[in-house]
């Protein structure tokens, strides 16, 4: 975190990369504190439990769209201190979106926040 990083264009291609040339299981992610407006398409394979994105440039709730192939494996996610945070209806499309999730901005999900969703 803490990166200044502003575009992730070869995010797909540098994790492959890390992936395939030391071979390990990247489950967690921190983003956090950049100046990231996009997310990639491509998130590939990656068993991701954890990401955190939270206070970077993210404004439209389109974005969050682009972690669904992480559906299966996600489990944490912060996107807190981004602007697509002020879309109506935030938590539930996020929590729709991702239904493996257990905690969203740091806060724990509970029954109540997935049948709202």
């Amino acid at each position: 975190n803490n990166n200044q990083l502003v575009t992730l264009s070869t995010f797909a291609d540098t994790l492959h990369n890390l992936i395939f040339e030391a071979p390990r299981h990247l489950t967690s992610l921190d983003l956090s504190f950049n100046g990231l407006a996009a997310l990639p398409h491509a998130w590939g394979d990656l068993p991701l439990q954890a990401l955190y994105l939270h206070s970077n440039n993210l404004r439209d709730l389109d974005e969050a769209q682009k972690l669904r192939p992480l559906r299966r494996t996600l489990t944490a996610l912060t996107l807190h201190d981004n602007a697509l945070i002020q879309t109506p209806g935030y938590r539930h499309t996020v929590i729709a979106l991702l239904p493996g999730l257990k905690a969203l901005d740091f806060s724990t999900l509970t029954a109540s926040d997935r049948a709202d969703a």
